[in-house]
């Protein structure tokens, strides 16, 4: 989870916000992609390589939701315990760094 303190840390600035944006619209553009090419082969070892990666877009753009909601003052928390974890940890590191 996120550490104590350290919502308090992040603040996104206007262009921060947009360039998450754009991150968010191109893996939504990305996991529409692999599902329709998921929905279209019958090849099992595509099917496999194709449901990992719409698993690890969808975990990726809950973490940036995640920053951005921090970084905002927003409300947003994911589902996904694993993303919240992650997260925290790559910002917890970041903290440790600048401290």
């Amino acid at each position: 989870s996120i550490p104590e303190g350290l919502k308090d840390k992040i603040k996104l600035t206007k262009t921060e916000q947009e360039i998450i944006d754009e991150l968010l619209e191109s893996g939504t553009d990305a996991i529409s992609e692999y599902t329709k090419a998921l929905n279209e082969t019958k090849n099992k070892w595509a099917r496999k390589l194709y449901t990992a990666i719409i698993s690890d877009e969808s975990k990726h753009l809950s973490e940036l939701k995640y920053l951005k909601s921090m970084g905002t003052d927003g409300d947003y928390v994911p589902k996904d315990g694993e993303a919240v974890d992650e997260l925290g940890e790559i910002l917890e590191s970041v903290i440790v760094d600048i401290l």
